[in-house]
């Protein structure tokens, strides 16, 4: 489920699986990141393969966008391995939050 609504909408797709994993197999909040970041390459690859072969990327806006997740994902993941699960519980609580107040200012 969590794999089609990833190829729908792609939007926030990270904090349904953190939270499916942590959730219900109550794993560690790092190594739940990491299965999320390894799950999430798979699926944006299919994603990518596919919309390629329809024509549909602007290939230089997405490689620029490319880079810019890249670096991101590394900072995050060297912040995230220093600082420890008690970190990213709190940032995933923000961002959840932060998320929630969006969606409802926006309708």
């Amino acid at each position: 489920m969590l794999a089609l609504f990833r190829g729908v909408l792609q939007a926030g797709l990270g904090f349904l699986v953190i939270a499916a994993l942590a959730g219900i197999n109550k794993m560690n909040l790092v190594k739940v990141n990491n299965i999320k970041v390894i799950v999430t390459f798979f699926l944006t690859v299919v994603a990518l393969l596919i919309f390629a072969y329809s024509g549909k990327i602007d290939w230089k806006y997405g490689l620029l966008l490319a880079v810019g997740q890249s670096a991101g994902g590394w900072a995050g993941s060297l912040w995230s391995v220093k600082k420890g699960k008690v970190w990213i519980r709190r940032l995933l609580l923000v961002m959840i939050v932060v998320l929630a107040i969006k969606l409802l200012v926006s309708q």
